[in-house]
């Protein structure tokens, strides 16, 4: 997919490692469909990319910022996030649970997501480095470059196990020896009435 966020950078830089973005990135069938989903919810959901809630573009169009906060913190407190560390997200869609590190344990942050309207938003509002890139090939990013990865309601995207397990394999190949790697779903029955119609009963 050619498109033209190139450049990893934005107007308030988070101090990690600074992404050098593809040109272009190849979209599973899987993931062309979550694209094409996340793309849209801008729109579908009347929601202002300039201030509404991150977490919104995510489909948590029911949850407070304070119940959001209290889910990140959840999953992650038992991986040793330190003020500083750097932090990589897979499939961040607009950046809400990386924003949400970043406020909430002083990480600088990094991701990539499909969706290229999210990542628009992303750098509008979020310090750190974003781009559209796909979770199974992040040859741009170096070796042992980050401290910690993630990939948050991703995999499911997928079309099959050796996507997900490439997507699994990059984000190992990316952290430093002695980091963590998160791969984390939640099964959350408010959010179905904010799934389109084709993703009702897929969690």
């Amino acid at each position: 997919v050619p498109h033209d966020l190139r450049s990893g950078s934005k107007a308030r830089p988070g101090g990690g490692p600074e992404l050098r973005c593809p040109a272009t990135y190849k979209v599973e069938a899987g993931a062309a469909k979550a694209r094409r989903m996340y793309n849209g919810l801008q729109d579908r959901g009347n929601y202002d990319p300039a201030t509404a809630p991150l977490h919104y573009f995510s489909f948590y169009g029911k949850t407070s910022l304070e119940e959001y906060d209290h889910l990140v913190r959840a999953h992650v407190k038992s991986l040793g996030y330190r003020k500083g560390d750097s932090v990589f997200e897979a499939g961040m869609a607009a950046g809400a649970f990386l924003d949400s590190l970043s406020r909430q344990f002083g990480v600088s942050v990094a991701g990539v997501d499909v969706a290229q309207n999210l990542i628009r938003i992303a750098r509008t509002r979020v310090a750190g480095s974003f781009c559209a890139a796909s979770a199974t090939d992040l040859s741009f990013v170096s070796d042992e470059a980050f401290d910690h990865s993630l990939a948050f309601a991703v995999l499911l995207y997928l079309s099959r196990p050796e996507e997900a397990c490439a997507a699994a394999k990059e984000l190992v190949r990316i952290v430093k020896k002695g980091g963590t790697v998160f791969l984390g779903q939640i099964n959350d029955p408010e959010m179905a009435g904010f799934k389109p119609p084709e993703q009702q009963g897929a969690m």
